[in-house]
């Protein structure tokens, strides 16, 4: 530089850098030696303004977030309350934070807020002003999933989802008028059941929840109707000595059996077949809820051995179904996972029935997905029982139709009767008292009497039950078996158009009389033949000399008389032909089945060279 100058600024140089100065003076014969060396370091500039974001307001709290400029060391966040000309610092932060939540705020107040950047070169300009609002605390949300169900006839369970910042429940119900809301109870925050003991059996009852803290109610839940009912079991089964046919609708793949180790002593229903293993239930009545109770086990080989209780592997899991369609649609209610070593010993379940599965007419299934064949991929099923709210009783059968199928044998049907899971089916002859002889499965509805007598005449009815109680009768039915004759003519020619009296004497192409065939067991038209003695059940009677006594014997097959055979036998016996006589002593009967018996009669004469004995059997019409 040029002249009498004592000071220079330099420019271009680059912020926070370090810089080595010297001078020396200039002449123009000759220059000065340099100064000494001076270090200066120039100094940083203020950072870039960040951007402040739109802050976002809750109830409790407003979140603020801005850009960050890169060259800070720090911001200072400041907040005025009520009006933009009353600022505090609100936060100091570190760099790179962009973001902060002011929870130190009231409802309904508005918030002005700025923001600045500093560092080593001293502070950006703060960013524009932005405010908000605090809004006022909300009611909580309405209660959700809300469920009724019986737990007896004058007890209800009321049930909800929780729901966040409630101070408390009012639960209200009403009956069938549905401007008959009432308050029922309040309950303390985080209560999501409530059991309502004032309540009368048989009675619709509609129940809803509203939440409320300090800033309001809820809207209402939805509504939840029950009628209180007793609890009862619908269905159980513990496959001893077999599965009950009127719990199970089919049985795919299982048997039951005990097969020792690995059981509990008992038969279970156990699944070891190649193809489908499942076992699907009748229709329950679940409208009202239910639970339903098993015991469940797979394999363990290593300790049971692998006759029964081969391990299952990943992908054979056995699923707990139900259905509300008939088996159109199944969906499930939980996997029971069979992978070796899950459920390798005996697990009970207790599952309630959820709201979806709530039909009158749900349907149960246990079903594997997949095995590999044969004796493989084992489990079993125990001690199965469903209980669920005591039903409405079924309705009558409302009708109801009997005939005879043979002189031992009555069948009669039924119309099905609404709601039943099973029919008993009464008895009586004349004016005698019903008694019931047997009980159907609700699948059923036919059933053949085998325990009647020939020509008797015999009345029926039927009554459906369920767990709930039992139907009133269905109308009364009466017939009257066939007669033996009608029968055997039926077997020996098909048809019920009996032969009269004397045709029945009138021998036939072989020279046999259809009485006697049909006395002694044989149709009009097989072969004749002799009944052999102690086995035979049909044919002429046997006659033969007793040797070791010296009597005459014979041996033949009859209809039993307390069975209204419409014939009478007579044993005769003499000496001097035709002078038969009634005689001989019976020695041996023989029962053949419910019609027939097998009769040995001895003369009580003995035969000797000077005396012939003769023996026939005679029969005839009564």
């Amino acid at each position: 530089m040029a002249g009498r100058r004592d000071q220079f600024t330099v420019t271009g140089l680059v912020t926070q850098t370090s810089y080595e100065f010297r001078i020396k003076a200039d002449a123009a014969v000759a220059s000065s030696a340099w100064s000494g060396i001076v270090t200066a370091t120039t100094p940083a500039a203020p950072p870039s303004t960040p951007s402040l974001n739109l802050p976002f307001a809750t109830t409790a709290s407003v979140s603020l977030s801005w850009s960050n400029p890169n060259d800070e060391t720090g911001f200072v966040l400041e907040r005025s309350v009520g009006t933009s000309g009353n600022w505090s610092v609100l936060a100091a932060l570190i760099a790179d934070v962009t973001a902060y939540t002011d929870s130190n705020v009231v409802s309904l107040t508005t918030y002005f807020y700025r923001i600045k950047a500093i560092n080593a070169g001293g502070a950006s300009a703060y960013s524009i002003v932005r405010s908000v609002t605090v809004p006022a605390p909300a009611p909580p949300l309405a209660p959700t999933g809300l469920v009724a169900r019986p737990l007896s006839g004058s007890a209800v369970r009321v049930a909800w989802n929780d729901v966040s910042s409630e101070t408390g429940y009012r639960v209200e119900r009403r009956t069938e008028n549905p401007n008959s809301w009432s308050l029922l109870v309040a309950l303390p925050a985080n209560t999501t059941d409530y059991v309502d003991a004032n309540v009368l059996q048989g009675t619709q009852y509609f129940y809803r929840v509203q939440a409320f803290n300090n800033n309001g109610n809820s809207p209402y839940s939805s509504e939840a109707a029950v009628v209180p009912a007793n609890i009862v079991t619908l269905i159980e089964d513990d496959f001893d000595p077999g599965p009950d046919v009127a719990v199970w609708a089919s049985i795919s793949g299982g048997v039951a059996t005990n097969g020792g180790q690995g059981f509990r002593g008992s038969k279970a229903l156990w699944f070891g077949a190649a193809g489908v293993r499942s076992a699907t239930t009748i229709p329950l009545d679940l409208s009202l809820g239910g639970t339903i109770e098993f015991a469940f086990r797979a394999g363990n080989e290593s300790v049971d051995g692998n006759v029964f209780w081969n391990n299952s592997e990943s992908g054979e899991s056995v699923l707990v179904e139900y259905t509300k369609d008939r088996g159109i649609t199944w969906l499930m209610l939980q996997t029971l996972n069979t992978a070796y070593p899950s459920l390798s010993t005996w697990t009970a379940f207790s599952m309630t029935v959820p709201a979806a599965a709530s039909a009158q007419n749900t349907q149960l299934r246990w079903r594997q997905l997949a095995n590999s064949g044969a004796g493989l991929d084992a489990w079993a099923l125990e001690d199965m029982r469903v209980e669920g709210a005591a039903p409405a009783p079924p309705t009558a059968p409302p009708f109801i139709n009997s005939s005879p199928g043979s002189s031992t044998s009555i069948t009669m049907f039924w119309i099905d009767a609404d709601r039943a899971s099973s029919y008993v089916i009464e008895r009586r002859q004349g004016t005698n008292s019903w008694i019931a002889i047997a009980t159907q499965p609700a699948s059923i509805n036919y059933y053949t009497d085998t325990t009647v007598l020939p020509e008797t005449a015999y009345s029926y009815r039927v009554k459906a039950t369920n767990a709930g109680g039992v139907s009133p009768y269905s109308p009364t039915t009466t017939s009257v078996t066939w007669s033996q004759r009608e029968e055997w003519f039926f077997l020996s020619f098909g048809s019920l158009d009996d032969l009269t009296d004397e045709a029945m004497q009138t021998p036939g192409p072989d020279g046999t009389r259809p009485l006697l065939r049909f006395a002694f067991n044989l149709t009009a038209t097989e072969p004749s033949r002799t009944l052999v003695p102690g086995q035979s059940i049909s044919g002429f009677p046997a006659m033969w000399l007793d040797a070791a006594r010296n009597r005459l014997c014979v041996e033949f097959v009859r209809r039993k008389a307390s069975t209204n055979p419409d014939i009478v036998y007579d044993v005769q016996f003499c000496s001097i032909l035709p002078n038969w006589n009634s005689a001989g002593i019976e020695t041996r009967v023989t029962s053949i089945d419910s019609l027939w018996e097998r009769v040995r009669h001895e003369d009580t004469v003995s035969a000797s060279q000077g005396q012939a004995r003769f023996c026939r059997v005679a029969v005839r019409l009564q």
